[in-house]
């Protein structure tokens, strides 16, 4: 396994990321495809579901990108085109897919064995943000993991919003952990909550006292679960730790087939090609054009997010020692 933004998952580092479908059966108050008042912010494109021809001609342009991911949306709304890139190039590619897991049964069984990372997206907090699917959600998670031949290529992916401090970070990495034996969490910031300093502030210091005591917790319990934080927000330290995505590791595919280095900031019609990690203070700047404020809290707590970050890295060597 390799250590790949900040997470351990088992995939190549670099990857083609494919958006199958802007189409999703959730509609996240978080999801950056969406502005506050829930109406898409994403560019036109000329359709809003990939066909099998886009899907095959972009795999086969890459062949040094010998893992795919599958993203969305959500991707299990085009179940067909998924199992159709399987049956074709088997294994000549390694398989992932990032998911809300709500759509599980439109793959079949023996596809989820395919998979060598498996990211499952849910809420930082229980229910609030879900429209009451939590419940429904979590029974889902169990569904996949009974089908997965590897409990180890699963990650729960979350998102805490202003609302997190209603729900620990840490109960709800353990519910997960003790439910399901899931060992690796990816823990990030909703940035489209931060719209003033006051704001900011309260938001960024909870975030950081909430990791910190769930860093605190893992440290003193043998390293049995991995919690990394999101490059949201230490992208943009002074130490430009790298985006994978903007560093020309990863290549994106939108649905029509457009190429780009982000499949976030070309879905929003960023212009990332200038790009330059070395040159550039924040190694997300899509992150500084959705709120410029949040550069500027994050200085504020770079000591903190440093202190986090080597936490975190020794954490993960331990985990990886230990349990991997």
């Amino acid at each position: 396994m390799n250590k790949n933004n900040g997470l351990l998952l088992e995939e190549d580092d670099d990857q083609l990321i494919i958006t199958l479908t802007r189409k999703c059966n959730l509609r996240c108050s978080y999801c950056y495809q969406f502005d506050k008042n829930g109406s898409s912010i994403l560019i036109d494109r000329n359709s809003k579901h990939m066909d099998w021809e886009t899907l095959k001609t972009s795999i086969e342009k890459y062949p040094e990108k010998k893992f795919v991911r599958f993203f969305g949306g959500e991707p299990l709304i085009r179940s067909d085109l998924i199992e159709k890139a399987i049956d074709y190039f088997g294994d000549s590619r390694k398989w992932g897919i990032t998911t809300n897991c709500l759509l599980h049964n439109k793959l079949k069984e023996r596809y989820w064995k395919k998979f060598s990372s498996i990211k499952i997206s849910l809420d930082g907090i229980s229910n609030k943000k879900r429209a009451n699917k939590d419940d429904e959600l979590l029974s889902s998670v169990g569904c996949i993991l009974d089908k997965v031949l590897d409990l180890s290529c699963v990650v729960v992916s979350m998102t805490m919003t202003n609302e997190y401090h209603d729900y620990s970070l840490l109960s709800r990495v353990l519910d997960i952990y003790n439910k399901f034996n899931i060992k690796m969490f990816e823990v990030g910031i909703d940035s489209f909550i931060i719209t003033n300093s006051i704001e900011n502030e309260k938001i960024v210091n909870l975030f950081i006292n909430e990791i910190f005591d769930t860093y605190k917790y893992i440290a003193s319990n043998d390293f049995f679960i991995a919690v990394a934080l999101r490059d949201q927000l230490t992208a943009n330290l002074n130490n430009n730790i790298n985006c994978s995505m903007l560093s020309g590791e990863y290549i994106s595919i939108d649905v029509d087939g457009t190429i780009d280095k982000c499949h976030v900031g070309s879905s929003l019609g960023f212009d990332l090609s200038e790009y330059n990690l070395q040159n550039t203070k924040a190694a997300c700047p899509l992150l500084k054009k959705i709120n410029n404020n949040l550069g500027i809290v994050v200085d504020n707590y770079t000591n903190h997010l440093n202190e986090l970050v080597l936490m975190e890295d020794i954490l993960i060597e331990e985990f990886k020692k230990r349990v991997i």
